[in-house]
């Protein structure tokens, strides 16, 4: 993971990492059932990521899969997100008083 973050940086991706890309939002898509992701705003960096995972030498390929398992994920609970702001718009106008902030390590599955 470390040397995914260090590959991050300002680079451009090619478009070898298009495809692992689109095949990620269509996982998330088909495993949700929703298709707005509202826009493309999540492409150009998640692009960078899949590229940098994908050149980085001697990656396990149950770790790339672990990571691309995790980006689907986050996919999906964007797609979700998305979904519940369609159908609820007034919630974007509700104000936020007092926020609970939660902080810790991810639960392992």
């Amino acid at each position: 993971m470390r040397a995914v973050i260090m590959a991050i940086g300002t680079h451009n991706a090619p478009a070898g990492a298009e495809p692992v890309v689109d095949s990620l939002a269509g996982q998330a898509r088909e495993r949700t059932g929703l298709t707005d992701l509202g826009g493309d705003s999540w492409r150009e960096g998640l692009t960078i990521l899949v590229d940098a995972l994908e050149s980085t030498p001697n990656v396990v390929p149950t770790g790339r899969d672990e990571l691309y398992g995790q980006f689907s994920d986050a996919l999906s609970n964007r797609l979700r997100v998305i979904d519940y702001l369609n159908r609820y718009p007034d919630i974007a106008c509700q104000r936020i008083s007092q926020p609970i902030v939660i902080l810790g390590l991810p639960h392992p599955r």
